[in-house]
C-alpha cells in the first residue's frame, strides 16, 4: 500500500490537511513579448528558409508549376505544413531559433498541435501582418490572438 493513500497515516500537526497539494500552486512566470522588429526578423529568416527550401524541392523533383494558382496552392500548403509542425512540435521555427524567442500559450507553456493549427491558418487572413502594427503594447497578431498564443523572448 501506498503511504500518501494511507487512511491511518499519522499526519503532523504542523501540517495544515486543508491547504492546497503543493503540486496544484500555481507559479506565475513573467513572459516578455518578443518586440516587433524580432518578429520581423523571424519573418524574414523563415520566408528565406520556407523560400529557398521550396525552390530546391520542386527543382529537384523538376515539379515546378507553370501555373500560377497552381503554385500559389503548393505554396500555401509548404506554408501551412512548415509553420504547423515546427511550432507544434518544437515551440519555434528556424527564424525564432535564430532569434531567441519562441512560441507559448497563454500559461507561458508550448502551444498544443491545435493552437499551432489554427495560427498556421491565421497567417493567410488577408492584411494579417499587419495586425502586428496596430496590437498595442501586447504584440500580437492576429495569428496570436486567435489561437491563443504569445511570441516571448526565451527565458
Amino acid at each position: 500500500m501506498n503511504d500518501s493513500h494511507n487512511p491511518y497515516q499519522v499526519v503532523p500537526r504542523s501540517v495544515d490537511p486543508y491547504a492546497a497539494p503543493a503540486s496544484s500552486v500555481v507559479h506565475e512566470v513573467e513572459l516578455e513579448p518578443a518586440g516587433r522588429g524580432l518578429r520581423f526578423l523571424n519573418y524574414l529568416i523563415d520566408s528565406l528558409a520556407l523560400g529557398s527550401t521550396f525552390g530546391f524541392v520542386l527543382g529537384v523533383l523538376g515539379a515546378i508549376p507553370r501555373d500560377p494558382i497552381a503554385f500559389m496552392f503548393l505554396n500555401i500548403g509548404a506554408t501551412f505544413v512548415y509553420y504547423t509542425i515546427m511550432e507544434g512540435a518544437f515551440g519555434v521555427t528556424l527564424g525564432k531559433l535564430a532569434t531567441g524567442t519562441r512560441v507559448v500559450d497563454e500559461n507561458g507553456d508550448p502551444p498544443s498541435p491545435g493552437q499551432a493549427m489554427i495560427r498556421s491558418l491565421c497567417r493567410f487572413i488577408p492584411f494579417e501582418p499587419f495586425s502586428l502594427l496596430f496590437s498595442g503594447e501586447r504584440r500580437t497578431g492576429w495569428h496570436d490572438s486567435l489561437a491563443g498564443t504569445l511570441v516571448v523572448k526565451k527565458i
